[in-house]
């Protein structure tokens, strides 16, 4: 996941107090710490004396509780909130993986904590008539995917609950309603406009539910509290009785409490000396320290089954700010640094530095970091630390977004919240990019964004061209409504078919993008869909049988009366009731493998229509390993695919659960598989046994699969875009290219056929939020790389990449930066003489690509450069242009004499000053017979030449290319004139005749 600012954020104020502020020493506007409570569809807000509860969606205050001077003065001054969460993963010895699905859709008593100054805990509970199912049924709110813990939890809720909770709001001193079910209302509106709004697909507003915020219990503490986490858990699981449970860190170690009905039931202590923050990684409990003499941090692994606690310093650190969990590694936040940490091998595996010091960070995703600096820039880092986004402050540009007191950043529902200290909050919309799938390595991916605000963004190589007005193209999806959690987009192999699955209404759209035109299709349960080729959509549902099955259906483009979407499937297959799907897998192959045919009695002829083809893959993840099918199908003349069978190959069989259930991308090769699990990639293949399968770490550091085309894979690997041929990957060989990423330029896409890549950037300041595309050619540093490799086939690679558009560009780069940097420059004149149309028909016309690179090259670097370049090339000024000459090539010519005349051009050398040095009379030696000076003044071959222009521009049908060549002529003609003053030779007039 990579998001960006839609636009820029909407700024608000929280309100005063309502109670008298006499007596209270304090400014109780500040906003102190912020959490979201997405599961409720909450978010809370504090400040020293409030907790303020608002309305997550629509964003609306909902419910307050302001304290008193005596409960300050008691108490102390709110100083953290932290709320009662659910664990996403088991932990031994404290919460099991049947507590975590029991818990998904919680039903009861939102329960968040307060602590104060004075060492109290004021534990809040939040009476809401509403579940978390509900909330995303209604709102699409979520805070877990939203198919898997759908299917059988959900016939335990209760879909009748109380229309007359929702909130209604009276204007102060008035008593006509002001809000009413979430929309602007009043007396006067129309029964014709409510009859009017009772369509669901037209409502623009959603209804905002009461709330009732209690303060239920006060916990005192004699120790000083260091950090607090609080989670749910059963008492016995299978009864419903839910416990609120406490870990707090104090001084002395850290203590688990476990309280029912808020009374204290069980209580322990591990001792943990020098604790500053506790965190959940991976599945472990984790208490953070500093040594008090040298700020060095000590990493304390808790076993919360023996209460036992191993410790082990990082040493090269110092000045821990906070700690998270980032997709299995902990994340050691410091001023100007982040480390990845591996808990299981106990060594840190990656870090990076930034360049502003850091105030506050907090983990977005498993892919994203979101920091706010001691400047107050807010910026979004992905996992490796590369920059996405920043909102950087130019003094010098008026149009710069200003700078806040930022306290505290929050993310929900695709938008950001930002508080500060003066009571102002922002809300930031944002852009998400949805990774997919790589389903077709035979086309560039169509790269996908969408916010909250029904609107889907594509992005395509092929369409990112000059004549197009649109690179980022915007649909709107055919609702009003604003409450869709969109599960999963596509688009088709020829970007003419869009399909968009709503998961909180089970509700897939296919949209034909030619027509503009939406079908839809109720009652799906998608928990994830590709497409195959043109019209065939793979999919992975659960039935209303709580089944999960695979199946293919194939979509047409348009029909007058649209069918059940059931009599579009062509196959399906069926998952074991016991067998867990992590994910499924579709792959269309680069190379379709012909099927041999057997014909039952005589043979026949085959035709062609015929044949049959291995053209894809559908790989079904589980818990017990890999189901294959592949995908057989007839290729017609146009080359449409149509599926002819999906058949089972076969099953690997594997144990390694949590290897399965991070697997995000595999493919088949050779006789094994490429997998990517996390941020690391495998190759797994058979023992030599063959009875058994290996697999093999090849590759660390994945931040991001870009694409995979025609067997090359192109990859975010830290901070650096880098780009494998298979067999290059599966032999854990150098990569075919690495390039660094900039900050603020991410790498979207890639178009292996002009050697290319798009990155791309946020544009931002107070007025706008823009996406733009930066395109970058990369070819140079491929066929770099291909030099530095020993015994490198220079022809292969003429072979290879000269139909590229930019070849001929790329070698006159390197050629210019070899020349400047005074290297060898062996190998790439021999590619720049190679340089030609392999279909050439004779010999002369394959030194134009070489007369062009070389003509450029000399125009761009110094001259004190050319004499090695010459050497290099075993040529002489003279030799080149007789070549122009001889291959009657006017356009080098050209370029190649004002390059000449300004040769010695390097001061401030008037063009009066160069002619009179290449009219003055010398003895002309062997030596000296090719000299450029000597050249301009060998009459023959400058009539010659002006000839070959004047040909040229004549019978050329380019406008501009005619220009060029007659204003080519006269620079001669002028350049002539400048040698013979006196008119001592009829050189002019015999150049007057030929124009």
């Amino acid at each position: 996941m990579s998001v960006w600012p839609q636009c820029p954020p909407q700024s608000l104020r929280i309100p005063n107090r309502s109670s008298e502020n006499e007596g209270l020493q304090l400014d109780d506007n500040h906003i102190i710490k912020t959490i979201p409570l997405i599961q409720s569809n909450l978010v809370i807000m504090l400040t020293p004396a409030r907790v303020l509860v608002y309305n997550m969606k629509p964003f609306a205050l909902v419910s307050s509780h302001e304290r008193s001077i005596s409960s300050l003065q008691e108490f102390g001054e709110n100083v953290t909130v932290k709320p009662s969460i659910q664990f996403e993963k088991p932990i031994a010895g404290l919460f099991s993986e049947r507590e975590r699905d029991s818990l998904v859709w919680f039903q009861g008593k939102i329960v968040f904590y307060v602590q104060t100054s004075n060492n109290y805990l004021l534990t809040y509970q939040i009476l809401k008539n509403s579940t978390p199912f509900n909330i995303f049924t209604d709102y699409g709110v979520t805070a877990y995917n939203p198919n898997k813990f759908k299917g059988k939890l959900e016939q335990d809720y209760d879909y009748n609950l109380d229309d007359e909770d929702t909130l209604t709001v009276f204007e102060k001193g008035k008593s006509s309603k002001v809000i009413q079910d979430g929309y602007p209302a009043s007396k006067d509106k129309s029964i014709i406009k409510q009859i009017l709004n009772t369509n669901p697909e037209n409502v623009t507003e959603l209804p905002i539910k009461k709330v009732e915020l209690r303060l239920k219990i006060v916990l005192k503490f004699d120790s000083n509290i260091i950090d607090v986490l609080g989670f749910k858990k059963y008492t016995n699981v299978g009864d419903g009785t839910i416990e609120e449970h406490l870990l707090i860190l104090f001084p002395h170690g850290l203590q688990l409490l476990s309280l029912v009905d808020f009374k204290l039931r069980k209580s322990s202590l591990i001792k943990v000396e020098h604790g500053k923050c506790i965190t959940v990684c991976d599945g472990n409990v984790i208490v953070i320290g500093e040594y008090p003499d040298t700020q060095i941090p000590i990493i304390n692994t808790i076993d919360m089954k023996d209460l036992d606690v191993k410790s082990f310093a990082i040493t090269q650190q110092k000045n821990l700010i906070t700690s998270f969990d980032m997709n299995g590694n902990l994340a050691l936040v410091f001023e100007n640094k982040i480390v990845h940490f591996n808990l299981e091998i106990k060594q840190i595996e990656y870090e990076y530095s930034l360049l502003t010091p850091i105030k506050i960070c907090k983990k977005l995703s498993d892919d994203l970091i979101i920091t706010l600096t001691n400047t107050n820039i807010l910026q979004i880092f992905s996992r490796f630390g590369n920059l996405l986004f920043s909102t950087e402050y130019d003094e010098d540009d008026t149009r710069s977004f200003p700078i806040f007191k930022y306290t505290d950043v929050i993310h929900f529902d695709l938008t950001l919240l930002t508080t500060t200290e003066t009571g102002e909050y922002q809300l930031w919309p944002l852009y998400e990019l949805n990774n997919g799938s790589f389903t077709n390595f035979r086309i560039c991916k169509t790269h996908i964004f969408n916010n909250n605000s029904n609107e889907i963004v594509l992005y395509s190589p092929s369409n990112d061209r000059p004549t197009n007005i649109d690179v980022f193209p915007t649909i709107k999806l055919p609702t009003e409504t604003i409450n869709n959690c969109i599960s999963n987009i596509c688009v088709n192999e020829n970007q003419k078919l869009l399909a968009v699955h709503i998961a909180n209404k089970d509700l897939l759209l296919i949209q034909n993008m030619e027509t503009n035109t939406w079908t839809r299709y109720e009652e799906l349960l998608i928990i994830d869909m590709q497409w195959l080729g043109t019209s065939y959509l793979v999919c992975h549902i659960r039935t209303d049988d709580d089944l999960n099955m695979v199946i293919c259906s194939r979509i047409p483009m348009q029909e007058a009366t649209p069918k059940p979407f059931s009599e579009y499937i062509i196959w399906q297959y069926e998952i074991p009731e016991t067998t867990q799907v992590f994910n499924v897998i579709i792959n269309t192959i680069s190379k379709y493998r012909l099927l041999k045919m057997r014909h039952k009695g005589e043979s026949k002829v085959i035709n062609n229509s015929e044949l049959i083809y291995k053209t894809g893959e559908i790989i079904v993840v589980t818990n017990t390993g890999f189901i294959v099918f592949d995908i057989i199908s007839n290729i017609e003349v146009g080359g449409l695919n149509i599926v002819k069978n999906i058949y089972e190959v076969g099953k690997i069989h594997m144990i390694d659960l949590e290897f399965l259930s991070e697997i995000g991308w595999l493919a088949s090769y050779k006789d094994g598989y490429l997998i990517q699990c996390k941020d690391k990639m495998f190759k797994m293949e058979k023992n030599d046994q063959r009875e058994s399968w290996k697999t093999e770490n090849i590759l660390n550091g994945i931040e991001r699969i870009i694409d995979v085309i025609k067997e090359e894979i192109y990859l975010v690997q830290k901070k650096d875009m880098i780009a494998y041929r298979f067999e290059d990957l599966w032999d854990s060989r150098e990569p075919i290219v690495r390039i660094p990423i900039e900050e603020e330029l991410y790498p979207m896409s890639v178009t292996p056929d002009t050697a290319s890549f798009r990155s791309l950037k946020c544009v931002f300041n107070k007025e706008l939020a823009k996406m733009v595309v930066k395109y970058e050619i990369y070819l140079d540093k491929l066929i770099i790389t291909k030099l530095q490799t020993p015994n490198v086939d220079l022809e292969s690679i003429t072979k290879n990449y000269y139909p590229l558009k930019h070849y001929k560009f790329t070698l006159e780069k390197i050629l210019s930066l070899k020349v400047i940097n005074q290297e060898d420059l062996t190998d790439i004149i021999t590619l720049v003489k190679l340089c030609h149309d392999p279909n050439l028909p004779t010999t002369d016309l394959q030194s134009v690509d070489m007369l062009e690179i070389v003509s450029n090259c000399l125009r761009k670097i110094e001259v004190k450069y050319w004499k090695q370049l010459f050497i290099n090339l075993d040529m002489t000024p003279r030799d080149l242009l007789a070549l122009c000459i001889e291959c009657n090539e006017t356009r080098v010519l050209g370029i190649l004499l004002l390059v000449f005349l300004n040769y010695n051009d390097e001061g401030e050398e008037s063009e009066g000053q160069l002619m009179q040095d290449l009219a003055q009379d010398a003895d002309i030696t062997q030596t000296q017979m090719d000299s450029i000076p000597n050249i301009l003044k060998d009459q023959e071959m400058m009539l010659h030449i002006l000839k070959i222009l004047v040909t040229g521009a004549a019978s050329t049908r380019e406008r501009k290319k005619a220009s060029d060549s007659w204003d080519m002529c006269f620079q001669l003609i002028r350049i002539l004139k400048a040698l013979d003053k006196e008119n001592n030779t009829d050189l002019v007039n015999r150049a007057m005749e030929m124009l």
